[in-house]
């Protein structure tokens, strides 16, 4: 299981000129950036292409999310692919972490449960934020 940096580093971020390398989050501090979280916004894709996006709790081990069966239930037949935002904002700035996955139903380790496998990250910080 490969963690958020080496996928974040493997994969070319949506616009390089915005998540440059200097503006990213890298190692350790993506994954506490992260991990400070205990809710994230989520993003599902409709078959007709429109978007839902509803605040969620999650699970996370390595670049694996679980999202609640709430929303394997309400969106029973959304597009497999999945957004996990997460964003902080402060007076001095803000963070950025974009997650994108494959996602099915999870039938053993969390059975029910959304299971989101990252295929890419794109994190971004403006200067003088700090978390």
């Amino acid at each position: 299981m490969s963690s958020l940096a080496e996928i974040q580093r493997s994969v070319s971020p949506p616009d390089e000129s915005v998540f440059t390398p200097e503006r990213q989050l890298h190692g350790p501090a993506l994954d506490r950036f992260v991990n400070r979280h205990g809710r994230a916004f989520v993003v599902l894709h409709e078959h007709d292409g429109r978007a839902h996006v509803e605040r969620s709790f999650y699970l996370r081990r390595e670049s694996v999310f679980w999202l609640p069966p709430p929303i394997v239930r309400e969106h029973p037949d959304a597009q497999p692919e999945v957004a996990v935002v997460f964003v902080d904002e402060a007076s001095s700035g803000f963070a950025l972490v974009i997650i994108k996955g494959d996602a099915d139903v999870d039938d053993d380790e969390h059975p029910g449960w959304l299971r989101v496998r990252v295929r890419s990250v794109a994190s971004h910080v403006t200067e003088g934020f700090r978390f």
